[in-house]
């Protein structure tokens, strides 16, 4: 992939006490060896639940969840669409965090802004269930508009948003 530029980056990341997260795009047969060295350096894994079950080879989350763990992953956040998405820790929490209903105009980039919002709310000091809410919310309003970001316009329009529709 790199040379291991990417594990050795992410290494330095952890040793320093910076919180990683890492997003898959598009996996294929070579992925989870070119993923190997990473994944212990990796906090918050976050593919998408159809990512994960096919380069694990599980169907469920929380068995998808524990082949990652054993690859050295602190956090699995397994996102699925309209579905929502999966919150998995090594101890073995299991969340399913429902999903915001929009009437969905372009999904493009709601993955991205999932993660981007997972991110920004832990920046922000929420809790990691917290965090996958305002994630949630952030890819909902992705789906809302044209283009990957069309419907995200700053943290306050995110936390109105949530307030306003709360889910399920």
């Amino acid at each position: 992939m790199d040379q291991g530029q990417s594990a050795r980056l992410l290494a330095a990341a952890k040793a320093r006490g910076v919180t990683t997260s890492f997003d898959l795009i598009a996996p294929d047969e070579r992925t989870l060896d070119l993923l190997r060295p990473l994944l212990p350096s990796v906090d918050y894994f976050m593919p998408s639940l159809e990512e994960a079950a096919y380069l694990s080879g599980r169907t469920e989350p929380a068995e998808i969840a524990r082949f990652f763990f054993d690859l050295g992953v602190g956090t699995c956040i397994l996102k699925d669409g309209e579905n929502g998405s999966w919150l998995l820790t090594r101890e073995g929490r299991v969340e399913h965090i429902a999903p915001w209903r929009v009437e969905a105009v372009d999904t493009t980039g709601c993955g991205d802004g999932y993660c981007g919002g997972f991110i920004a709310a832990l920046a922000r000091g929420l809790n990691e269930k917290e965090a996958c809410e305002v994630a949630s919310a952030v890819a909902a309003l992705v789906a809302t508009g044209l283009g990957s970001d069309a419907g995200v316009v700053d943290w306050d329009h995110t936390l109105a948003f949530m307030a306003a529709n709360r889910a399920e």
